[in-house]
């Protein structure tokens, strides 16, 4: 019996590639019920910090209702899971 292909969907691939590089992504993407509310500005900068790599460790400092326990509990620890970041793999 020979390997089978699997047949993948690019849009997917181009869906899961996207959510693997972007957290804001991977929130609005994988966590839809914790992240119904529009993003702000504020948010997108956080966010970028987030996705360098070459930031290693964060200071967030913002007010009640942001939405930081609900990225950094929800958001981080799920994206690097699902794509086994072993750059980021501190964090687990």
């Amino acid at each position: 019996m020979g390997a089978q292909t699997l047949n993948r969907d690019p849009e997917l691939d181009a869906i899961l590639d996207t959510c693997s590089k972007s957290i804001e992504k991977h929130c609005l993407i994988f966590h839809p019920e914790r992240f119904s509310r529009p993003f702000s500005s504020k948010h997108r900068e956080l966010f970028e910090i987030i996705d360098d790599p070459k930031v290693n460790k964060i200071l967030v400092l913002a007010h009640r209702g942001f939405g930081k326990t609900s990225i950094f509990t929800y958001g981080l620890p799920s994206q690097r899971i699902c794509f086994n970041d072993p750059v980021k793999q501190d964090f687990i």
